[in-house]
């Protein structure tokens, strides 16, 4: 039960970060149209965001490896 409880942890608080860093760099620059269009590069990112994005980032997998390592366990 632990298990579960930190791989979806992991994934919501990642995916968290990432929409915070992103919605932090769409207020700063004032380009919605970089949110929409994300495959597009047309968001600029600082570096403080763009460390919260891939903490986000690399928390959202862990939380997938997990959820995969308690799927074969």
């Amino acid at each position: 039960m632990d298990f579960l409880i930190i791989h979806r942890t992991a994934f919501w608080l990642g995916l968290a970060l990432i929409v915070t860093a992103v919605v932090m760099s769409a207020r700063r620059t004032g380009n919605w149209t970089g949110v929409v269009k994300f495959w597009q590069k047309q968001m600029e990112m600082n570096a403080g965001e763009f460390k919260l994005h891939r903490t986000g980032l690399i928390l959202m997998i862990a939380g997938v490896v997990l959820s995969l390592i308690d799927q074969l366990l």
